[in-house]
């Protein structure tokens, strides 16, 4: 478990892998698009309504970043997103006494609050206009953690600026380690093009490996196999690592906090390649990581 904490400056010994990655992860891709998979359709959010939105989600100078909020205040950020009102599209998944309860008993902070709530109000306002009908408040909860990343403030200013080498997944990964010595920009810069790149594959290949059995790390006589199937997964999860490295380095706690749970979350079937020799969980990582910044 304490592994990788070790690894993360030994980055730089990859060739041993380099082919193997090169080779698998330059299959084609549709580049992301802001697009949310509701079961068979698709929810398209424009450029321009994530803005607004991210100017809603930024974090206020009177908003708690470190300790969970009272039944009070969560009911009112509830209606505050409108997600005690009932939609046109999805009526069904308005917030009821039960759901307040449940979100109560999660113990979260304001930030994560406010991005959970603001991403289901978007997606429900987008299906509205879509006419995309959403089975259930599991389902619109798995489209929520897509649509959080894309709220991130930082997501799309800091990559249009710099420059990240390659057409891999697995040299901006490279890139982004590296930036995490000298230059935290390039580093977010790296870690934002593989995550807008590579995330539907990440997501399929999670879905994969859930049905399969990933309890245990891969061994290093797997990594062949391993990155063949899972190499999104693999590189998109630890970007987010990697992501929530860079903002800890820069004392903001709530993107980090944000980073790091986002791999909890989503990704934990997912592995890092440690250049040592050996596979470490990132959920696990990231977890440790979260729960040490977590009342900062």
């Amino acid at each position: 478990m304490k592994k990788f904490v070790a690894g993360f400056a030994v980055f730089v010994s990859l060739s041993a892998l380099t082919v193997i990655r090169i080779a698998t992860s330059q299959n084609p891709v549709v580049p992301y698009k802001n697009e949310i998979v509701i079961g068979e359709k698709r929810i398209g959010i424009a450029e321009e309504r994530l803005s607004e939105w991210r100017k809603k989600t930024s974090p206020s100078s009177g908003q708690s970043a470190a300790t969970a909020v009272s039944r009070a205040r969560l009911e009112a950020l509830a209606k505050q997103f409108g997600l005690m009102e009932k939609t046109k599209t999805n009526p069904q998944l308005v917030f009821l006494a039960d759901d307040i309860a449940l979100w109560e008993k999660q113990h979260l902070d304001e930030t994560r609050l406010v991005l959970e709530f603001a991403a289901r109000r978007l997606i429900l306002e987008e299906a509205d206009r879509q006419g995309v009908l959403i089975p259930s408040k599991q389902v619109l909860a798995q489209a929520a953690l897509e649509v959080i990343p894309l709220l991130q403030s930082q997501a799309s200013s800091v990559s249009q600026n710099l420059v990240c080498a390659g057409d891999t997944s697995e040299e901006f990964v490279k890139q982004s380690w590296a930036g995490l010595k000298s230059d935290t920009a390039k580093s977010l810069a790296c870690t934002d093009k593989t995550i807008r790149k590579w995330t539907r594959q990440a997501d399929d290949q999670q879905i994969m490996a859930t049905k399969a059995d990933c309890s245990n790390p891969p061994s290093s006589a797997d990594l062949k196999t391993y990155f063949g199937s899972s190499w999104a997964l693999s590189d998109v999860a630890t970007s987010w690592f990697i992501r929530g490295e860079a903002f800890y380095q820069q004392k903001k706690w709530p993107e980090a906090r944000e980073a790091y749970k986002t791999v909890v979350d989503k990704y934990h079937c997912a592995f890092t390649w440690d250049p040592r020799g050996w596979f470490w969980r990132t959920a696990d990582g990231a977890q440790e990581k979260y729960d040490e910044i977590r009342l900062k």
